[in-house]
């Protein structure tokens, strides 16, 4: 038999592989992704959105396995189609992304630089430079200005996020910001700065992720005897934000436990590998 040419069961394969896609499955997702784009391929109409949609997401799950050669080829092929089918720039924008974290995770971090940073314009050519949309691609060029040891401009952009995190209004993603920026500038040696911003967010997260002037007011003042801020960066510390990025946020000890110790800010003695939290998957 010939290869299927029917649209409609292309679709419905790339229906069903993103709730794969969705559940972390990825030997499925491959399996559905490969059976859309064979007939996508056979089409003979030009190239629809379906179409790069369905190579960009064979893409991320190549990234999720770990074959980073195979991802960057069908990431690649991704881009290519949709530049030929003239993509929408908020597409583009997530296929260099993608491209900026396969490639870091290839340890090419030049390549990676340039397509995070052309992700980070696209963004703010659609939404402005204020926009909370900005804070995946920015995070993704956080953590690689902390792999290549610019510290400077990785604390830059790190406030640029907590910034733009404050505008969305989303305690979560406030306090990752916050951590991220507490461990940054402790690994920096700006400690005072990083002890305060880390008992602001353990204040915070102790209080139901409420933010109130209070909160800022004690955390800005003499360090009550009751907290004990203790930035762990081994076993306590999750990774975050996009794949094989170190970004690590705070985990809180138990104020009781610690309620006569004094103040501590660990740095890191060795690198350590944690599995990585993915960013919510975006439509193309």
């Amino acid at each position: 038999m010939g290869v299927s040419k029917d649209p409609i069961l292309a679709s419905n394969q790339l229906q069903l592989a993103r709730v794969y896609v969705q559940l972390n499955n990825n030997d499925r997702a491959e399996e559905r992704l490969k059976g859309a784009i064979t007939i996508y391929d056979a089409l003979p109409a030009l190239p629809t959105e379906d179409h790069y949609t369905a190579l960009f997401l064979l893409g991320k799950v190549h990234l999720r396995q770990l074959k980073f050669a195979e991802a960057e080829s069908i990431t690649l092929r991704a881009r290519a189609v949709a530049e030929q089918n003239k993509a929408v720039p908020h597409s583009m924008a997530l296929i260099d992304l993608q491209l900026g974290d396969i490639l870091f995770a290839k340890g090419n971090l030049d390549k990676s630089r340039k397509h995070f940073e052309e992700s980070v314009s696209r963004y703010e050519s659609i939404f402005g430079i204020q926009s909370p949309y900005l804070i995946s691609p920015l995070s993704s060029l956080f953590g690689l200005e902390c792999r290549s040891n610019n510290l400077d401009a990785a604390e830059s952009i790190g406030r640029r996020i907590l910034t733009l995190a404050e505008t969305r209004g989303d305690e979560g993603g406030l306090n990752t910001a916050r951590s991220n920026l507490c461990a940054l500038l402790a690994e920096s040696g700006k400690l005072d700065e990083a002890i305060q911003l880390a008992e602001l967010t353990l204040l915070i997260i102790a209080n139901g992720g409420r933010t109130s002037s209070n909160l800022v007011q004690r955390s800005s003042s003499n360090r009550p005897s009751e907290w004990h801020t203790k930035p762990i960066w081994g076993p306590n510390c999750i990774r975050l934000n996009s794949p094989l990025v170190r970004c690590f946020v705070i985990r809180a000890a138990s104020p009781p436990r610690f309620a006569n110790a004094g103040h501590e800010l660990y740095r890191p003695t060795e690198a350590k590998k944690f599995a990585c939290w993915s960013k919510p998957t975006e439509k193309l």
